[in-house]
């Protein structure tokens, strides 16, 4: 199969398939004996050796400290009390907008942002009596592709005409625009600089070079799921910026006391970390942290950066744009300066744009690509990190050819939407 949809989760990376198969056996075979405390706090190394002879693909984990170490480094943010870990991303999008309604009066947010973020924020901003101010950009990039200049200018424009004083912006949205996030930073700081930025890097976190150092941004939330190759969700926050750092605990340490908030493996961890764990707590699902910090392991010992792997797929985006011309699929691309290792496919048939997306992302199933649909008749293909080898294009190609030439029974028909 040729699997293309980090949408959803990423393929899971071999140290990290090898972890939970020997975590699954440990977990039959032993339990959780005495020495799984010392395990979970210490790593692999405390474990007896007939231990670790017999679970050697747990041997990447070194307990919770190291792992925030690790994604700490790779991310640029300074310290590891400065990650935070749960079992969701989006009780973490629900601290980040409690901080930020805290001490925003109005924040700019874009459509580019997923719409259960969106609705996270708008519910957040009415409790507060705040207000979330929608910059309408999507079509400009897509359709109209404008220019870098022009996007800025317009989101510095409204956030200067609505008296904004807060930022939440994607690093790269689920249609694979990438967002010149330290540009639109300083256009509006000119006017007002930002009282708090939360970033949604969900779809940049390993995909797109990130840059936390500076003093710029205040939350930046993703996953090990999709690009980094966990495979297990498992939601991330990094607080970089030093004058928030401490407001953003507090906030945290008060969702968790009163119970707005509830993620075990976040409240778990913080506990952990502050020493102040409940003696009739939940029962929490540790599983992802050990598919995370192997799949850490493996990405740091590639002979390449983020950025090396990151332009290598953008040459792979612009090679598939040659290679679908003749399939009766066009790309849907922005402007050079915004774009990233996802493409939108979108089929010249109108037939085709009709087809419901469950049914069409089905269709490329059977044909031996996995891909997400939208409605539209649009496919969002995520690049591969190394470069396309004939045997995928011509496989997509084949792939793309045959869904278009198969006839769609009227009933299956959808609106058309255009992008």
């Amino acid at each position: 199969r040729l699997y293309l949809d980090t949408a959803r989760l990423g393929r899971m990376s071999g140290r990290a398939q090898r972890a939970q198969i020997d975590f699954v056996r440990l977990a039959g075979e032993e339990g959780c004996t005495l020495y799984w405390d010392r395990f979970l706090r210490d790593g692999f190394g405390v474990w007896p050796r007939r231990l670790q002879s017999r679970y050697p693909g747990l041997s990447d984990w070194r307990g919770i400290q190291y792992l925030k170490a690790s994604l700490a480094e790779l991310t640029g943010v300074s310290a590891p009390n400065r990650v935070l870990l749960a079992n969701r991303s989006a009780e973490l999008v629900r601290l980040a907008a409690r901080a930020m309604f805290r001490r925003c009066e109005r924040v700019l947010v874009t459509d580019l942002t997923w719409p259960s973020y969106a609705n996270i924020l708008e519910r957040q901003s009415l409790n507060r009596g705040r207000r979330a101010v929608v910059v309408p950009i999507r079509k400009a990039i897509f359709r109209d592709r404008a220019a870098l200049a022009e996007v800025v200018e317009r989101i510095a424009r409204e956030y200067r005409v609505n008296q904004c004083d807060g930022l939440f912006l994607p690093a790269v949205s689920h249609d694979g625009i990438r967002l010149p996030l330290r540009m639109v930073w300083r256009a509006v700081s000119g006017h007002r600089p930002p009282r708090f930025v939360a970033v949604d890097g969900a779809q940049a976190f390993c995909h797109a070079p990130v840059d936390l150092s500076g003093d710029w941004c205040d939350i930046f939330i993703a996953g090990c799921h999709k690009w980094l190759g966990g495979h297990l969700p498992m939601g991330l926050a990094f607080l970089p910026r030093a004058t928030s750092y401490r407001a953003i605990q507090q906030t945290l340490a008060r969702m968790l006391r009163t119970r707005p908030l509830h993620d075990p493996l976040l409240a778990f961890t913080w506990q952990l970390e502050h020493d102040c764990q409940e003696r009739y707590s939940e029962t929490v699902n540790l599983v992802s942290l050990f598919s995370c910090r192997a799949s850490l392991a493996e990405w740091f010992s590639r002979p390449y950066s983020v950025q090396r792997q990151f332009k290598r797929q953008l040459a792979n985006a612009r090679q598939l744009t040659v290679e679908v011309q003749d399939t009766g699929w066009k790309t849907l691309r922005p402007s050079p300066c915004f774009r990233s290792g996802i493409v939108l496919l979108q089929p010249e048939s109108q037939t085709l744009r009709r087809m419901p997306p469950d049914r069409l992302r089905r269709r490329l199933h059977q044909e031996g690509i996995d891909v997400t649909s939208y409605p539209g008749g649009i496919i969002r293909v995520s690049m591969p990190r190394d470069t396309w080898k004939e045997r995928s294009l011509e496989r997509l190609r084949l792939a793309l050819r045959r869904c278009r030439k198969r006839n769609v029974r009227s009933s299956d028909w959808a609106p058309v939407v255009n992008w």
